[in-house]
């Protein structure tokens, strides 16, 4: 009998989660019918995916999913209303919109996505999810995007500390491809820097000495090519 009722509670379980996504796509759908442009449907061309890696509490890590699509839409990107991802299988679904997400060129296409799609249990499940991008006009386009990263990933963080002379911080990493980045007083990235092992001085980096009256703290980002993941340091202060 306990089997039956767990059977039970999982099967009614995986039916509120698809409860749940078929009421929210159902009504970005009608949403954004009544705000309809024009019937141009969206068109991907391209997904980069990544698994980022956070130090986390008691030396643990914790992942992030980072995607991008690179989106056309003959109405302009402007017209993309909703970027869904989700997993049926996992119970996950995050939703972005213009409010959370990231926009940015590159080589003439506009990519839209995050870089810090989390799940609560902190572990993103390797799985295939949905991508679903819909336009103003209600149109849609969907696309299947694997993500199949290693399950078992390296805790050897990269370390950014800061050095024995004011300016001057130094970078540890068992991994070459090594980008600071370097953020004001409301978080926002104010430049991202490639660097190398070793003690580095903010003031040649930077290129002058502004660095004393913007940068506020910095981490390190370090990038796994043999896995094709990223892992970012604790962020420190630099100003202090």
């Amino acid at each position: 009998m306990a089997l039956i009722r767990g059977r039970r509670q999982l099967t009614l379980q995986n039916n509120c989660f698809s409860l749940r996504l078929a009421i929210i796509l159902l009504c970005s759908f009608l949403i954004a019918a009544a705000t309809a442009c024009s019937p141009n449907p969206p068109q991907i061309q391209s997904v980069s995916t990544r698994l980022i890696l956070y130090p986390g509490d008691n030396g643990k890590t914790e992942e992030r999913l980072s995607m991008f699509i690179a989106v056309r839409d003959t109405d302009g990107i402007g017209d993309i209303e909703h970027v869904f991802i989700y997993s049926s299988n996992a119970e996950l679904l995050w939703n972005l919109t213009s409010a959370n997400w990231t926009i940015h060129k590159d080589a003439g296409e506009y990519w839209i996505g995050s870089n810090g799609l989390a799940s609560p249990s902190g572990i993103i499940p390797r799985d295939t999810y949905t991508l679903e991008i819909i336009d103003r006009a209600g149109e849609k386009i969907q696309k299947q995007v694997p993500v199949l990263a290693p399950q078992k990933l390296p805790n050897n963080l990269p370390v950014i500390s800061k050095g024995t002379q004011h300016g001057t911080l130094i970078i540890q990493s068992d991994y070459t491809q090594l980008t600071l980045f370097i953020f004001d007083s409301g978080n926002n990235v104010l430049k991202a820097l490639p660097v190398a092992n070793g003690t580095i001085q903010l003031e040649k980096l930077w290129g002058n000495n502004s660095w004393k009256e913007q940068a506020v703290s910095c981490a390190l980002y370090a990038y796994d090519a043999r896995n094709q993941i990223g892992m970012f340091s604790w962020k420190i202060p630099i100003n202090k």
